[in-house]
């Protein structure tokens, strides 16, 4: 997954920054999420009716070029997390 953090930039008394025109100056970084982890799961069928289910763990990776004090990268940041997943549907066969 891909992640672009944009923002205003400020100097040292919170006055926001502008260019010789008076247009706010703004960052933009990017990075990309990685989202591995084990997950085991199985799938139920029943006439048109369908079910299926999965559960394992996950862990958010933040790979790119934003910044190490970047409030948005360390919430991305997880340790490890249980992940459930169940979706409903209709079989095709």
């Amino acid at each position: 997954m891909g992640l672009t953090v944009s923002g205003f930039l400020y100097d040292q008394q919170g006055n926001a920054l502008r260019d010789s025109q008076g247009v706010r100056l703004t960052t933009h970084e990017q990075a990309l999420i990685w989202i591995p982890g084990p997950m085991v799961g199985g799938q139920g069928i029943k006439m048109w009716f369908c079910l299926d289910s999965s559960l394992g763990l996950q862990r958010q990776l933040v790979a790119g070029s934003l910044t190490s004090g970047n409030q948005v990268a360390e919430a991305m940041t997880a340790a490890w997390a249980p992940r459930l997943s169940l979706s409903v549907g209709i079989a095709f066969r």
